[in-house]
């Protein structure tokens, strides 16, 4: 016997036996027809729309149907054959998906279509007949598609647009919101094209000219970016088109070239956002990376949030979601009692986390986006979660979903829109400023405008003072000295409304941009705005600026370092807003706090009718009063029935019980009934239906009251933020310098307008992106100064396509300085270095080959323990195979490269060398371990923990840093992990010229790299000429050169870890730890020589402590007993607190 699958196998050739038939005769029939050897009739007619549809190769289809008469004929009377809507949701909806395939979509197979879209609209009684459907709800899903991918077609061809049909239809479709508000995506998305291409149309123009600009692609996306949402929608984030940046030709008027400047600037700056959360949502929901924060399964409960506590500050809208299940943390750690789940909400703030970016998702679509406003109170007891959504044009079909009752998934993201928050709001609020010309126009140096910021007198003083001491100038208690280019560059710089000062590292811009705020406190009025790239570059600049006499109390920082939030006079934050009632007896604010009440009581009103179930009567009946007053004639007894009848008395409400259960009104013989009779002759179907669309009607309504509420609602909590800002502002004006980051400017960029800048000192100005200047750069702004080095790497970014290469060229990613410079713009160069001792210098100069090296960078002392202040260890181990280096297509297609570099050897070694150099006396605090890749930097973190199982409390700490997050520091000794080693001799973006210097100009007194020399050299240019410098003077090695500081005789060198542990002891000379001569090597030997240590660096010309730091008292190295065995107590204390340049926790 036969098995089944044999009887099914052959079953299955045999239907595709016979589908290969059938599509063989198609294909026939489809060529007999357009050749006109077949005449057709109306089966044959059917028959050819089936034959087009089976068509593989459906551009060739296309134009044969494009060069024949016939074919043209036969679709005609095809589509004109059946109006039904059976045949529309039939045969029309796969003819029209054919037409609307992928392989259609250019521009020349538009031009190709237009005969055949005239076939089908001319003449017009299919056209009237699908449009007729479409009005009348007929169309299922796929015809309604069809019918808007047909209206599109015929918007954007302008021998079509002039037929009068379309002029009718055009009119009806703009009266059919449902369109917008349709469930399925691509519906939506061409109802965007068509509400745009209708609104290019009003003001007449033509829409295929403007195809690749702004506003087709989806609700998010306009021709003004002040229009944008700055939370994303569910139509742009699930969007396969590629964003709008910016125009491909420059205005010419200065004007509207910033202003377009300023849109492209807010554009890429969204479009990093979106493009972060992007990646990271598909690469959790592809099972690349796991994800703790999915919590699934919740509901809405209440649509308006309000605190229960009236002491917490009141926010703007959000709504509450209560998951259905315990939150995964809580079950893990089986926490029941609403007591001990605070308290462990409370200890574990990352949970479920305040301002955390959140999307919620129905199904697998992402609804939306919003932020979640973390309640402690709530969330332990009921597991119920506040987000504040972001308001935009999805707001209303988002709540549409909740009030479904559907279940939501609630995705927590990483990166946070909060934090790009104030960079996007600032570009939305930004005018356009007298600098346009200077700061954005292309290709040519603008002209150097004059200035009378101090008085002339002062500017010659410091001319004929150059090199000679300023005390007496800067009304200082420390004599200071300018060399003669940082005079010239400190002149012009307040002498000109815009200019710029560029040096190398360590030439002073640091101490540059307190000298000229210093300048200008004593003899200007002008109050000084300095904008920098990191806490840390903020503190580095106040304490330069109190270091040469800036009064302290007239000075304010507005910034997140931890430095000076205990200095009450120094740190400034603004107040939040409390709850109400707290604010004293201010009349605006109080008057201002009961209309919010009022919207507040507003709001809640429109959400509790939202949130209601059913509909009554009594509501339809109100509703048809407004918005359709004949059926509500029909129903109301005062229009209907005699006076003084029996039914006059009668309401409405029941007239319209008795119409919806199907009844007719008593007598028809009063001539008002008469009019009204249709509607009470009406099938029971038909009112069903009515009733039906009245309650969809109505609740739409509803939500869109609600949302209007919500707007409302939003903008006067703004009104009352503003209003207390107004405190701040004015706290701010009693500060003649005040300095903040970049990001800080944006942020507090209404409080800072109320202080009225007047000029602006921009230092790293390298590292600051031109969004991030323009975003916080203060209108009231007349003078600005720009301090950095444009040899250095430039800000960071990974957004494709910046730049637009028709026409005039603009790179999208350049810092304000490379901006500046790209222009033509001559700077004031800065040559004097005072950072480096001249060996480490020597390897700048290959880059910088003007730098010049001040006096107070000579005979420094060498570094304790080792024989030489440069040194490169050579090695051959290869670099680690790359991890997580899968390149993950995103959904737009472009490859996103997941992927870091290490190299555990190197890894190894460096934190070997560094608990080296600590055991001979170097202190922690001025030691930092740098390296290209942040993987290489996690696994020197692993490395220290695995060098101490157990470590002690840190005191001191050592930093480790990638390159480019450590740029505008320095410290004594740099440990650098070159990390590449292979033998194809790739090393990447180490080539770039910018990242060598930042590696070679971090460190003071001693660099030692570690890397594989042969790799690095006949690498480029800069490379091969250091290389070739270490090898001239002897400097690369083997291994660490070690020479013992009681014996100099003693040297050794460690050339792997394992050496480190048999040899490494504290004087350096690997001696047995029996030997008696241990006891000269105590460690408390070293201490006077540390506090004997002359100090490096100093002011420009002058042998003191460097201007960028202030003198830190030595902490004592701790004895270790003979005997003890290593690592030392010492040595466990200093490496226990290891911290990255970021701020982590020290690992323990």
């Amino acid at each position: 016997m036969r098995p089944v699958s044999c009887y099914a196998s052959n079953l299955t050739s045999e239907h595709q036996d016979m589908d290969n038939e059938r599509s063989d005769s198609l294909d026939h029939y489809f060529r007999d027809i357009i050749s006109g050897r077949l005449p057709t009739n109306e089966r044959r007619h059917l028959l050819f729309l089936e034959a087009i549809c089976s068509q593989e190769d459906s551009l060739s289809c296309i134009n044969k149907l494009h060069n024949s008469p016939q074919g043209l004929e036969s679709i005609q009377a095809a589509l004109r054959s059946d109006p039904s809507p059976t045949f529309f949701n039939g045969r029309v909806s796969e003819f029209l998906r054919y037409l609307n395939s992928q392989s259609l979509r250019n521009v020349s197979s538009r031009e190709l279509m237009t005969p055949i879209l005239r076939s089908i609209v001319e003449p017009p009684a299919f056209w009237a007949a699908f449009n007729s459907a479409f009005k009348q709800g007929y169309l299922d899903a796929d015809a309604q598609l069809g019918f808007i991918w047909l209206f599109w077609n015929i918007l954007l061809q302008p021998s079509l647009r002039g037929l009068p049909y379309f002029q009718v239809v055009k009119i009806h479709f703009e009266e059919i919101s449902r369109v917008l508000e349709s469930p399925i995506f691509e519906i939506r998305v061409l109802a965007y094209k068509i509400s745009h291409g209708l609104a290019i149309l009003q003001r007449g123009k033509q829409p295929e000219l403007y195809e690749s600009g702004p506003g087709w692609r989806h609700d998010n996306d306009h021709i003004d970016f002040r229009d944008i949402s700055i939370y994303p929608t569910g139509d742009e984030f699930i969007s396969p088109e590629d964003p709008y940046i910016g125009p491909s030709q420059l205005p010419a008027n200065h004007e509207v070239l910033e202003a377009e400047h300023l849109g492209v600037l807010f554009r890429c700056e969204r479009n990093k956002m979106m493009r972060t959360l992007i990646s990271e949502y598909e690469e959790v929901m592809r099972g690349i990376k796991p994800h703790e924060n999915l919590i699934t399964g919740c509901k809405v409960v209440d649509l308006f949030y309000r605190p229960r506590d009236t002491e917490k500050r009141v926010t703007e809208w959000a709504i509450v979601l209560e998951a259905t299940s315990n939150l995964p943390q809580l079950e893990a750690r089986k926490l029941k009692n609403p007591g001990s789940r605070r308290k462990w909400f409370v200890d574990n703030p990352w949970v479920v986390k305040h301002q955390s970016t959140v999307g919620l998702i129905v199904g697998d679509e992402v609804l939306a986006f919003g932020t979640i406003q973390r309640d402690v109170d709530i969330l332990s007891q009921n597991s119920q979660i506040v987000i504040r959504i972001g308001y935009n044009s999805s707001t209303k079909r988002v709540l549409t979903t909740l009030l479904a009752g559907r279940y939501i998934d609630i995705f927590q993201f990483k990166a946070t829109i909060s934090s790009y928050l104030p960079i996007l709001e600032g570009l939305k609020d930004k005018s356009v400023s007298r600098f346009s010309t200077e700061l954005v126009s292309p290709g040519s140096p603008f002209k150097r405008r004059a200035t009378e910021t101090i008085p002339s007198d002062v500017l010659n003083l410091i001319r004929k003072n150059a090199g000679s001491s300023l005390q007496t100038v800067l009304v200082t208690d420390q004599p200071i000295c300018l060399d003669e280019y940082l005079t010239t560059a400190v002149v012009k710089a307040l002498s000109e409304t815009l200019s710029v000062i560029s040096g190398p590292p360590g030439t002073g811009k640091t101490f540059a941009t307190a000298l000229i705020a210093r300048i200008l406190e004593i003899y200007s009025r002008y109050r000084v705005q300095v904008i920098c790239h990191n806490p840390r570059d903020l503190d580095r600049i106040l304490k330069c600026c109190r270091m040469i006499g800036s009064d302290q109390s007239r000075m304010g920082a507005l910034g997140s370092s931890d430095s000076i939030k205990d200095q009450q006079d120094l740190y400034m934050h603004p107040e939040p807003r409390a709850g109400f009632g707290s604010n004293g007896t201010d009349p605006e604010i109080c008057a201002i706090e009961e209309d919010v009440m009022a919207c507040s009581r507003a709001l809640e009103d429109a959400s509790r009718e939202c949130q209601e179930k059913s509909i009554r009567s009594a509501q339809i009946m109100s509703f048809l009063r407004i918005h359709d007053s004949a059926y509500f004639d029909a129903f109301d007894a005062a229009h209907l029935s005699p006076p003084n009848s029996i039914w006059s008395q009668r309401s409405a409400t029941y007239f319209f019980s008795l119409w919806q259960k199907g009844k007719c009104y008593p007598s028809f013989k009063h001539h008002r009934v008469k009019k009204v009779a249709s509607i009470w002759q009406m099938d029971v179907t038909e009112r069903l239906k009515k009733i039906s669309h009245w309650k969809s009607a109505l609740e739409s309504h509803r939500m869109q009251i609600f949302c209007l509420k919500v707007q409302e609602y939003n903008q006067i909590l703004r009104i009352l933020d503003a209003k207390h800002e107004e405190r701040f502002g004015q706290c701010l004006l009693s500060k003649r310098i005040i300095v903040c980051t970049a990001v800080g400017a944006a942020k507090y960029r209404n409080h800072i307008k109320m202080a009225h800048p007047e000029l602006v000192l921009v230092a790293g100005a390298e590292l600051i992106p031109e969004s991030h200047f323009h975003a916080g750069l203060p209108p009231s702004v007349k003078h600005v100064v720009l301090i950095g080095d444009h040899k250095q790497s430039g800000p960071a970014t990974d957004i494709p396509n910046l730049t637009v290469a028709d026409g005039d060229r603009i790179d999208r990613g350049y810092s304000i300085l490379h901006r500046i410079l790209s222009n033509g713009q001559l700077h004031s160069p800065l040559y004097y270095q005072y950072r480096m001792r001249p060996e480490l210098s020597a390897l700048l100069r290959l880059l910088y080959p003007d730098l010049i090296d001040a006096n107070c960078t000579r005979n420094r002392p060498h570094i304790r323990g080792l024989a030489s202040s440069l040194i490169f260890i050579h090695h051959s181990y290869e670099e680690d195979d790359m991890q997580d280096n899968s390149c993950v297509a995103s959904k737009r297609g472009k490859p996103d490269l997941q992927s870091s570099r290490s190299n555990q050897f190197e890894a190894t070694m460096a934190v070997n060398i560094a608990c080296c150099l600590l055991q001979q006396g170097s202190r922690a605090d001025q030691m930092v371990i740098l390296t290209p890749y942040r993987e290489q930097s996690r696994k020197i973190e692993q490395a220290f923990q695995d060098k101490i199982s157990s470590p002690q409390m840190a005191t001191q700490s050592i930093k480790i840093a990638t390159i480019d997050e450590y740029q505008g520091e320095e410290t004594d000794v740099v440990i650098a992990s070159l990390t590449r080693s292979n033998k194809g001799r790739k090393i990447g973006f180490m080539k770039a010229s910018e990242r060598i210097s930042g590696l070679f100009s971090r460190a003071r007194d001693g660099l030692i790299i570690i890397g594989n020399a042969d790799t690095y050299s006949n690498n480029g240019k800069a490379w091969t000429q250091i290389i070739e410098a270490f090898k001239k003077e002897g400097l690369i090695f083997n291994g660490l050169p070690i020479k013992c500081e009681k014996h100099p005789d003693v040297t050794t060198s460690f050339e792997t870890p394992e050496s480190f542990q048999k040899q490494c002891l504290d004087c350096g000379c690997g001696r047995n730890l029996s030997d008696p001569m241990l006891l000269a090597h105590e460690p408390d030997s070293r201490v006077d020589e540390l506090d004997a240590k002359p100090d490096k660096g100093g002011l420009p010309g002058e042998e003191r402590a460097p201007f960028t730091q202030e003198i830190k008292s030595r902490a004592v190295p701790i004895r270790r007993p003979t005997g003890a065995v290593r690592p030392s107590r010492l040595l466990q204390q200093a490496i226990s607190g290891i911290t990255s340049a970021k701020g982590k926790k020290p690992i323990q």
